[in-house]
This record gives C-alpha cells, sequence and structure tokens, in this order.
C-alpha cells in the first residue's frame, strides 16, 4: 500500500436520540455552514424530523468507524415512490 493507511470498516446504524443531540451540535465551516442545526432545542423548536423518535428510526440511519466514532448520518425518505 503506497503508504496510505486504508479506510477501516464502517458501521451503519439506527440513529438513537444522543446520535441525534450530538449532530445537531456539529458545526460546519465556511460554505457549509448553511447545514449547522444550532443545537438540540434549536431543532426541537424547529420541529425537525430529526428529533421525532419515530421518524428516526423509519428514515435516519448513522455511520461508525471500527473505533466507535461517529463519521455521519444519512436520510432515506420516500417522495412519489422514490427514496432521496
Amino acid at each position: 500500500m503506497n503508504g496510505q493507511q486504508g479506510v477501516g470498516k464502517m458501521i451503519l446504524k439506527y440513529m438513537t436520540e444522543e446520535d441525534a443531540q450530538n449532530i445537531c451540535n456539529w458545526e460546519y465551516l465556511e460554505e457549509y455552514s448553511i447545514y449547522n442545526i444550532g443545537g438540540w432545542e434549536q431543532a426541537i423548536n424547529n420541529n425537525w424530523a430529526i428529533t421525532k423518535e419515530r421518524i428516526r428510526k423509519q428514515q435516519f440511519r448513522v455511520i461508525y468507524d471500527d473505533n466507535h466514532e461517529l463519521l455521519g448520518y444519512i436520510r432515506f425518505k420516500e417522495v412519489n415512490k422514490r427514496f432521496i
């Protein structure tokens, strides 16, 4: 391997409330700052889907690495019989 370390395993899991709270506190820089949620309370006040347990279980998944570090999340939402 030409000096580069390979990517370990990635694990897809259901999103817990703790995961959702952590994600709501993430801060993106510069042009990605549009994705900043502003914290868990802000997400609740905005009635965002990530704060709803039923919707989290149906539509949201988190991605962890094999060191149990939260890497990201994904939302599967059906619109017009297609998933986006």
